[in-house]
């Protein structure tokens, strides 16, 4: 396993827990999709699997070693919910950042950060916009700007905070194409925190529901059905398998 979260809670108080007693196990290469209602601590659970906030209870393991915190290990990159850029930075100077952890104190890039950087925006396919200033980019183009910049510092696991969030149909289904492309061919796990159980079905192989008293964490197929749609979102829904049109998928249709 590359991480592991054993008895886990989380408190902002020290009195009201807002994650209680979390256990799962996540394997090498596997995309894991984190759902919920709003408010129940989706990104407060990625924000403390990383070290960003420190359990109140439990701990976090990184190939079977305990640790207090992801964010020292070159291992890992960290994409939070997408934000417009005030600032005129160009395309490949923002993904040359992902480079930093590389670099010693005060020192520049090199050309081989260079070079990563530009395969990096290569593998997401925005090559051509590495000399645009990221401000007039959209937020299509800016997500993946995030994601290449990942990519640059040579993850093995990539956090992503509603990556889809705020982008049109094309846009989200870009992006998790190369979240799955990833994953398959670069050997990356990813953790996604999503709104959309559709998107979960798409692209993951094992879904954590996040509820106020509850959770469940198990292999997608499996767990993201009617019933926990129901239990975790109050809402009734159908996952409908296509096999029977010729499609090897199932798909999510709300019924309310």
């Amino acid at each position: 396993m590359i991480l592991e979260v054993k008895d886990a809670s989380y408190s902002y108080d020290g009195k009201n827990y807002i994650l209680k007693d979390l256990n799962l196990a996540i394997k090498e290469n596997a995309i894991v999709s984190v759902l919920g209602q709003n408010g129940v601590g989706k990104t407060t659970f990625l924000k403390n699997l990383i070290g960003l906030y420190k359990w109140t209870d439990g701990s976090t393991f990184f190939r079977g070693e305990k640790v207090k915190s992801l964010l020292d290990k070159k291992e890992l990159a960290y994409v939070a919910q997408a934000q417009t850029i005030a600032l005129p930075y160009k395309v490949l100077d923002l993904v040359l950042m992902g480079r930093t952890k590389y670099l010693s104190a005060f020192s520049s890039p090199r050309k081989e950060d260079e070079v990563i950087a530009c395969d990096a925006l290569k593998q997401v396919g925005i090559y051509h916009l590495k000399d645009k200033k990221a401000n007039e980019l959209s937020g299509g183009q800016l997500q993946m700007v995030y994601l290449a910049r990942a990519l640059a510092g040579k993850p093995k696991i990539i956090i992503l905070d509603e990556p889809e969030a705020h982008l049109d149909f094309k846009n989200q289904k870009i992006i998790l194409d190369k979240i799955l492309e990833l994953a398959k061919t670069n050997g990356i796990t990813c953790i996604i925190n999503t709104h959309s159980p559709e998107n979960a079905l798409k692209i993951s192989g094992y879904t954590l529901f996040l509820g106020k008293d509850s959770y469940e964490f198990g292999e997608t197929e499996k767990i993201l059905n009617e019933e926990n749609i129901s239990k975790y979102f109050g809402m009734k829904s159908k996952i409908v398998d296509l096999n029977y049109i010729g499609i090897d998928k199932k798909t999510f249709v709300l019924i309310d």
